[in-house]
C-alpha cells in the first residue's frame, strides 16, 4: 500500500505498537458482536499498559465513562417515548480511546501513525463501498432504493453508510501538502472513490465534507509550497472531477438521488436538510426539560450535543460539551508544538469533518462507530500531547 513503507515498519515494529492497532482494525472490521470485540481490545489494552495503565485510562477515559453513565441512567427515564440506548455504548468509545492513546503513545514516527490511521478509517468504511459496489453492479447507479442492503444483509440507512466515509474523505486534504506524488495520486482515487459513493447515496453532507477536506488542504498549506504548485494540483484535482460530470450529467440515473435531496422544498439544501427548524425547536426544548424530552415532540435534532439533551437531558449534554472543550485542547497543543505539516492537515481535516457531521446527525442514535472513531482519534490525539515538547 502506498501509505505504508512496509520495510521499515516491519524493522520497528514491536508488540505495543503491533497488538493495539490490530485489535483496532478488529473493532472496526464488523458491525457485529461490538461490545465482544471492544473488550477484547479493552483487556488487551489492560494487559500491555499494567505497568502504566494511568497513561491509558485517564481524565479523558474517566470523562467518558461519566458521559456513557449519565446518558445511559437518564435515557431509561421514561424509556419507552425515547430512542433506544445502544449497549455498545458501555464498552467500545473507552476501548476505541484507550486503544488510540496507546498506539500514539507506542508509533513515535507520525508518518508510520498515518499510515495506521488510514487502514482503520478504510475498514471503518470498506463494507459501505463494496456493498455499493455490489448494489451498481447489480441493479445499476440509480439501485433499487437509496438505502443500502449491507454486506451482512442489513438494510442500511444511506445517511448513516455515508457517515462511515466521512474518516476515509478526510484524507483529501493530503493532496494538498508536501507529500509524495505517488501517494496524491493514490489519495485521489480513494477521493474520487468516496464522492461516487456519495453521489449513489444521496449524501450531499458526504460531499460538502470532502471539499472542506480540499478547503482545509490548500488553506493550511498555501505557505508551505509555491503558488503555482497549488493551482497545478487543485486544476488536476478539477478536471477528472469536472470530465466525469460532463460524461454523466445528462443520465438522470447518475445523480438521481443526490439532485432529488438537493431540489426539495421540504429537505432541500436552504433548509439543512430540515435541520435548521429541528434545531430551534430542540434549543427551546432545552430551557423545559432538564431530563430531555421525548422523541415525539420533535423527532431527531440531527445535532449531537441537542440529541444527546433529548435524551440524556442537561447533565449528559454538559459533558458532552466538556469532551469537545477537552478534545479541542488537546488539537491545540498538537498543532502548536509539532513540526509534521502533513498529521497536522491531517488532523484539521480529520476535526472539521468529523465536528460537521456531529452538527447535523444524531450521532448517538445510528452512527455509533463513527462516535467510535472519533474516540480513537482523541486518545491518539491526546497521547501526542504527552510528549509535544519532544516533537
Amino acid at each position: 500500500m502506498l501509505f505504508l513503507n512496509t520495510n521499515l515498519i516491519i524493522k520497528k515494529i514491536n508488540k505495543n505498537e503491533f497488538l493495539p492497532f490490530i485489535f483496532l482494525s478488529i473493532v472496526f472490521l464488523s458491525n457485529t458482536q461490538t461490545t465482544v470485540r471492544s473488550l477484547m481490545l479493552l483487556t488487551v489494552m489492560f494487559v500491555i499498559n499494567y505497568k502504566t495503565i494511568l497513561n491509558i485510562f485517564d481524565k479523558n477515559f474517566l470523562l467518558l465513562v461519566i458521559f456513557i453513565l449519565f446518558y445511559y441512567i437518564i435515557s431509561i427515564i421514561d424509556e419507552e417515548s425515547k430512542t433506544a440506548f445502544a449497549y455498545s455504548l458501555f464498552a467500545m468509545p473507552v476501548a476505541l480511546y484507550s486503544g488510540g492513546k496507546c498506539l500514539g503513545l507506542y508509533v513515535k514516527d507520525d508518518n508510520n501513525l498515518i499510515s495506521y490511521i488510514f487502514i482503520i478509517s478504510l475498514l471503518c468504511g470498506l463494507p459501505v463501498i463494496i456493498s455499493v459496489i455490489q448494489e451498481i453492479f447489480n441493479y445499476g447507479f440509480f439501485g433499487n432504493f437509496r438505502s443500502l442492503l449491507y454486506y451482512n444483509k442489513v438494510t442500511l440507512s444511506a445517511t448513516v453508510a455515508a457517515g462511515t466515509l466521512v474518516p476515509l474523505v478526510s484524507f483529501s486534504s493530503i493532496i494538498f501538502t508536501k507529500t509524495h506524488l505517488p501517494k496524491k495520486i493514490f489519495i485521489f482515487f480513494v477521493y474520487l472513490l468516496v464522492i461516487l459513493v456519495a453521489l449513489r447515496l444521496g449524501s450531499r453532507t458526504l460531499i460538502l465534507l470532502g471539499m472542506i477536506s480540499l478547503f482545509v488542504g490548500v488553506f493550511y498549506n498555501y505557505n508551505k509550497q509555491s503558488l503555482f504548485k497549488t493551482f497545478v494540483v487543485i486544476i488536476a484535482v478539477l478536471i477528472p472531477i469536472f470530465l466525469i460530470y460532463v460524461k454523466y450529467s445528462d443520465k438522470i440515473d447518475f445523480t438521481f438521488y443526490f439532485l432529488d435531496r438537493m431540489n426539495s422544498d421540504e429537505f432541500g439544501v436552504m433548509t439543512g436538510g430540515g435541520r435548521v427548524v429541528k434545531w430551534i425547536e430542540s434549543l427551546n426544548l432545552i430551557i423545559t426539560n432538564p431530563f430531555g424530552w421525548k422523541i415525539s415532540l420533535n423527532g431527531y435534532s440531527h445535532n449531537l450535543w441537542l440529541d444527546v439533551a433529548r435524551n440524556g437531558g442537561w447533565i449528559s449534554f454538559i459533558f458532552s460539551i466538556l469532551i469537545f472543550i477537552s478534545y479541542f485542547q488537546n488539537l491545540k497543543k498538537y498543532l502548536n508544538h509539532s513540526s509534521n505539516q502533513i498529521f497536522k492537515t491531517l488532523n484539521l481535516s480529520i476535526t472539521f469533518c468529523l465536528v460537521g457531521l456531529f452538527c447535523v446527525e444524531p450521532i448517538m442514535d445510528g452512527f455509533i462507530y463513527v462516535f467510535g472513531f472519533f474516540c480513537f482519534f482523541w486518545g491518539l490525539l491526546n497521547s501526542k500531547c504527552n510528549y509535544a515538547n519532544d516533537i
